[in-house]
């Protein structure tokens, strides 16, 4: 049997990985709606590349899921589950449009995920990996190395838009930085809460 503290955090993990699958699955029926059907074919993203990502944050899942069936320790499941998200999304948002799309927002979730699971300290790694990787498309896409994927099938030249990916960047890595800090911050004073009030009943028993 698990301590009442680690059972709360395997549940909390496991909510997570079921969320993240959830939003895999949702972003498949996205890509599979942006497919060759002549009503709906809105989008132009990439059918194979996105497929691709889309089995491979469902393999993350289960990944994590079949770990915590297998009660390996939570910190190392979440940490594993939420890097590999991380990579995932940030090759998801180049292949939805990069800073043509919302697609960028998901590192939040992730952020969010981290201060529940890794507290203060991992919330903020995960948010400057967060930030890495979104530079690290960005400047690809700039520099020409990744082609940008343009859904909306307008046409957009990152080279002559630098100041633009710029001010794309710090839309979303400020938020991340400052999530981190607050959701942790609140992760924290929740945990130390629960903890203290399970000694109080504790103590009450006895």
């Amino acid at each position: 049997m698990f301590a009442p503290e680690e059972r709360d955090e395997r549940r909390d993990l496991r909510n997570a990985l079921v969320i993240a699958g959830l939003c895999a699955i949702g972003f498949g029926a996205l890509v599979f709606a942006s497919g060759p059907v002549p009503r709906i074919n809105v989008l132009n993203i990439p059918t194979f590349e996105t497929s691709v990502l889309v089995l491979l944050a469902g393999l993350i899942t289960l990944i994590g899921l079949g770990a915590l069936r297998a009660r390996w320790p939570v910190r190392p499941i979440a940490w594993i589950t939420l890097v590999g998200y991380t990579f995932v999304i940030s090759l998801t948002v180049h292949y939805s449009g990069g800073p043509l799309t919302p697609m960028p927002a998901l590192y939040l979730l992730v952020v969010v995920a981290a201060s529940f699971l890794l507290g203060h300290l991992g919330a903020t790694v995960i948010a400057v990996l967060s930030a890495l990787c979104y530079a690290a498309i960005l400047y690809l896409e700039y520099t020409g190395v990744l082609s940008m994927v343009l859904i909306w099938r307008v046409t957009f030249d990152p080279h002559e838009r630098g100041i633009l990916l710029i001010v794309n960047w710090l839309a979303i890595t400020i938020p991340a930085l400052l999530t981190s800090q607050l959701a942790g911050s609140l992760a924290a004073r929740l945990k130390w809460t629960n903890l203290y009030l399970r000694q109080s009943e504790r103590q009450r028993e006895n």
